[in-house]
């Protein structure tokens, strides 16, 4: 999955980690050597993902969905820049 968010490319991918606590990631849509920054968040403890955990906190709060232009809007507004 490519989500683009701020202008920044975010990739989503599943895969489980190797002997030696390796990690392999193949087929990226990047060129080589294009620098990326890698978040590893452990899949399926107690707690479950921070998307489930997002969409319940949603719904309990009762809080109305927005757009990433709105988002956007409220980021900027809280920077005191114009969006």
């Amino acid at each position: 999955m490519l989500w683009e968010v701020f202008r920044v490319k975010a990739l989503k991918y599943q895969t489980k980690i190797e002997k030696g606590g390796r990690l392999r990631l193949s087929k990226l849509p990047l060129p080589p050597g294009q620098a990326v920054e890698v978040i590893v968040l452990e899949k399926g403890h107690k707690n479950g993902d921070i998307y489930s955990k997002t969409a319940a906190l949603v719904k309990k709060k009762g809080l109305k969905r927005m757009t990433l232009k709105e988002i956007a809007a409220i980021v900027h507004e809280s920077r005191r820049l114009k969006p």
